[in-house]
């Protein structure tokens, strides 16, 4: 009974250790792979022109590398606020490349962007 008990307790202790092992051992997010999926998303949701599509891919590859950067030194509250006013710094700079009915349309549907297809509850 008390190796059960000892089994039992392992294998509960392994799964709780187990997610957190794999996501440290992802290491930092592709830059490339972010914003490629980011300019995908947006050029098809917004109905981006060309010209658009140029300057946000600029723009989201710049702050994809920047958010990089700041998960490469590991997740805690202080990076949450800097990617917080990263996030806020991008869509100030991309407000000014969209036209109202694309920011509009953005600011509605953005949740699906970071969720993956998903909307997001504040």
């Amino acid at each position: 009974m008390k190796n059960a008990k000892l089994f039992v307790l392992a294998i509960l202790i392994t799964a709780w250790l187990m997610p957190q092992r794999s996501i440290a051992q992802q290491g930092p997010p592709d830059p490339k792979r972010m914003a490629t999926r980011q300019n995908e998303w947006m050029k098809t949701t917004l109905s981006l022109d060309s010209t658009q599509t140029k300057a946000v891919e600029k723009l989201n590859q710049k702050y994809a590398e920047k958010s990089a950067d700041l998960f490469a030194g590991g997740f805690s509250p202080e990076v949450r606020e800097q990617m917080q006013a990263l996030n806020t710094d991008k869509e100030v700079e991309l407000k000014k490349l969209l036209t109202p009915e694309q920011w509009k349309t953005y600011e509605a549907k953005k949740g699906e962007m970071r969720g993956g297809g998903r909307r997001r509850e504040k």
